[in-house]
Order: C-alpha cells, then sequence, then structure tokens
C-alpha cells in the first residue's frame, strides 16, 4: 500500500515549514504604478506591508498627550502622615548594614525591597530620614 496524503507542514524552502509562513495579497502593477489585479504570496510571518505600518502623526500626538506627572502627595500634611507610616514599616523590616570604608564603620541600608514599594515616596523619606538624625 503507498500513501498518496500530502504531508502537512511540508518544506515550500529551506528549513522553513508552511506554519512558518503566511499569504498575503500583492497588487500587480502595470509599466505606468497602476493596479490591473492582485495575486497571493506566501511571506514570513512577521512580514510588513505598507498598509499595516502605524506612522506616527500629529493626530496620535493630539488623541494621546504625554501623561502629566503629579507629585506622589498633595499636601504637607499627608507627605508627613506618609512618612510616619513608612518608618513605622521600616522598623519591622530586617536590619541590613553595610561597611563603610569612609567612615570605618557599619551604616543601616534601607532594604531593597522596602525601596521597591515605595518608590514614589523614596524622595521625601530619605529627607525626612536625614532630619531625623
Amino acid at each position: 500500500m503507498s500513501n498518496d496524503k500530502k504531508k502537512t507542514g511540508r518544506k515550500t524552502r529551506k528549513n522553513r515549514r508552511n506554519r512558518h509562513l503566511k499569504f498575503i495579497r500583492e497588487p500587480i502593477l502595470d509599466e505606468n504604478g497602476k493596479k490591473i489585479g492582485e495575486r497571493e504570496a506566501q511571506v514570513p510571518r512577521d512580514y510588513k506591508t505598507e498598509q499595516t505600518e502605524v506612522h506616527r502623526t500629529d493626530a496620535t500626538v493630539i488623541n494621546n498627550p504625554p501623561k502629566e506627572h503629579k507629585p506622589c502627595c498633595e499636601s504637607q500634611e499627608k507627605i508627613d502622615k506618609k512618612n510616619q507610616s513608612m518608618l513605622r514599616e521600616l522598623r519591622n523590616w530586617p536590619v541590613l548594614q553595610e561597611w563603610n570604608n569612609r567612615t570605618g564603620q557599619y551604616e543601616a541600608v534601607i532594604p531593597p525591597g522596602f525601596r521597591r514599594k515605595y518608590r514614589k515616596h523614596m524622595d521625601h523619606f530619605l529627607r525626612f530620614l536625614k532630619n531625623q538624625e
């Protein structure tokens, strides 16, 4: 018995299978550049046609304005409250110490996880800590 079925995913080009390719419709142009028809062509999946490319125009800038950066805390009262709550939480974190070659002693370091968690508040919190000393 012979198997006359065509294998799916057979190679059409060296080391490329059909699943890595897609069909697109290309216009057929005459000598003057006028479209006289269309044909199907097989191209790689990441192939971009001119119609699918998005060009940055003034309209996209107008429709998507850049975000305004708002302060993390609106008033000085809220900053003070946030600093106090962060200080309480920082005391519950494990103490990390690093050796400082300039002073010749160990210094406490804010843990990286705490820095990531309160990244947007670190500016005023570090000033608060320096004033506490």
